[in-house]
């Protein structure tokens, strides 16, 4: 990671770029080389009403558009930084869209979440560094494709990934049952080797399977609504973190993220945001920072 601060139980990793030895699809992409805009936000492009009101019942609106017809499958290697092993600590599938048409469609206001973004690989890389994450509910706002969360729970957390769009959250819960599947090998194999051989460890497949998997639920989630963000256990004695990644690319969207951190923070939760250059496009990480300061102040 380039660099990481905190602050008032609030984590902040910047990510502007980092070498790793599986391909990432982490740009805007079309054949027009159009713009397509920022990644994805937990809200309606991260833009309310002009009045500011929020309306209840229009904070969900319904997905008028077809569903993507192309996905594409990544398995992503995750290792901790600095070791060097055959077998990376974790492997987990995402899902992203591969459909051009799905991308262009003027009607799609909101697809920033049919890709994985780099700020949620940087994310992905810290929690390997926490090592067994069993003990810790994480909650994710905008979780895109759901790398973030998908790790998590394969590394043993009580885990809730959410985000303002149905397709996103799709993505996610496909994702993680390709994760299951590929943990559910990893199990059989290891099983195999130690009947072949009780004396033998199966060291090919490293640390993965020393961590009990936990377990992820989806919420469909408007961060510009008036209700205050989920808590995964009322009686749980875990740990809360709350985590969200690219998601400054509008600087209203920004603001909102402050103080969404804020309210986590201020209920004991640690707070992870990361973020990548689409957070300068807006100003919306300096947005996010002075309202930060702002809130604090208050």
């Amino acid at each position: 990671l380039p660099f990481a601060m905190v602050r008032s139980g609030l984590h902040q990793v910047a990510c502007t770029g980092f070498s790793r030895s599986t391909k990432l699809c982490a740009k805007n992409t079309n054949k027009n080389n159009k713009r397509i805009g920022g990644p994805r936000g937990a809200g309606r492009r991260g833009k309310p009403k002009k009045d500011g009101a929020a309306d209840e019942a229009s904070e969900m609106k319904p997905v008028t558009i077809p569903p993507p017809s192309k996905i594409r499958k990544q398995i992503i290697h995750l290792n901790r930084p600095g070791k060097k092993t055959m077998v990376p600590v974790r492997s987990v599938c995402t899902v992203e869209v591969d459909d051009v048409e799905w991308w262009e469609n003027p009607d799609n206001d909101n697809p920033y979440g049919g890709r994985l973004w780099p700020s949620a690989l940087a994310i992905s890389e810290f929690l390997i560094t926490l090592g067994n994450l069993e003990g810790y509910d994480v909650l994710e706002i905008g979780c895109g494709t759901g790398l973030v969360s998908i790790l998590a729970a394969d590394c043993g957390a009580r885990v809730v990934a959410s985000d303002v769009s149905p397709t996103a959250i799709k993505l996610c819960k496909v994702g993680w049952l390709e994760t299951q599947k590929k943990r559910q090998k990893q199990e059989l194999k290891r099983s195999k080797q130690k009947k072949e051989d009780e004396e033998t460890s199966d060291d090919r497949l490293g640390e993965s399977e020393i961590i009990k998997t936990g377990s992820l639920n989806t919420l469909q989630l408007d961060l510009f609504s008036k209700k205050g963000l989920p808590i995964i256990s009322e009686n749980s004695t875990n740990q809360e973190i709350v985590i969200a990644t690219a998601m400054m690319y509008e600087s209203k969207l920004a603001a909102v993220l402050a103080r969404r951190a804020f309210e986590a923070c201020s209920r004991g939760a640690w707070v992870i945001i990361g973020d990548d250059d689409t957070g300068e496009r807006e100003g919306g990480r300096q947005m996010f920072t002075s309202e930060l300061d702002q809130i604090e102040k208050e």
